[in-house]
């Protein structure tokens, strides 16, 4: 929403000065509100949807085979199925800075509510036992990733790669129309110095200290 907005508002800009206006930047507040409508409903639906799947809040949905319904998953797989906890697993072997209270509270980080100690204890024991001996730690650990994951622990830890979210298309694409704009202003010479970069337009200091405390 807000790259569409600050998109119009520099092909606003652009216009004015094109027209001989000295003042280009200057708008008022129903002038502001219009151009907020506009950019909301140039908001395609698939974007909303991928913000809504990137907070990560929404339950899961499988369709149907004629696309007309969603069913919530009603499935919730172990808690011990979490790649990533495997990966902490892995790294209270492999470092000598992970102390095991360390490796609790970062279990407990990422399962959350789902993090129980007792689900954890045999695994955090083998590696204990091992005393330092990692494939003798990794050989008792293989038991369980065999069963949960069919592979070892090793495997595992290097088909593992973090998924990074895809930035939305119609968000790329405005971000290269918001760039194309602002690269014509400063041709208009209605720029002065550097202009500020996308994540600086779109996520103003300003924005940041709203409800911040002195």
């Amino acid at each position: 929403l807000k790259a569409l907005y600050q998109k119009a508002f520099c092909l606003w800009a652009i216009d004015l000065d094109e027209a001989g206006e000295a003042e280009i930047y200057k708008i008022n507040l129903l002038e502001a509100m219009m151009m907020v409508m506009e950019a909301w409903n140039n908001v395609q639906s698939t974007t909303i949807v991928n913000c809504w799947n990137h907070t990560k809040i929404q339950p899961e949905v499988n369709n149907d085979i004629h696309g007309s319904a969603h069913h919530i998953m009603t499935s919730h797989p172990s808690p011990m199925a979490d790649i990533n906890a495997w990966m902490v697993i892995h790294t209270f072997i492999m470092s000598d800075e992970l102390s095991l209270p360390g490796a609790e509270c970062q279990l407990h980080n990422i399962l959350g509510d789902c993090y129980l100690a007792t689900d954890w204890d045999l695994v955090l024991k083998v590696v204990m036992d091992a005393d330092n001996n990692i494939t003798r730690a990794l050989e008792g650990l293989n038991t369980f990733t065999l069963r949960i994951f069919s592979c070892d622990l090793t495997q595992l830890t290097h088909s593992h790669t973090p998924q990074v979210p895809a930035t939305p298309m119609q968000l790329s694409n405005v971000e290269q129309d918001l760039s194309t704009a602002v690269d014509n202003l400063k041709q208009h010479r209605q720029i002065i110095g550097m202009p500020l970069t996308l994540d600086e337009m779109l996520n103003p200091v300003e924005e940041e200290e709203v409800g911040c405390t002195v």
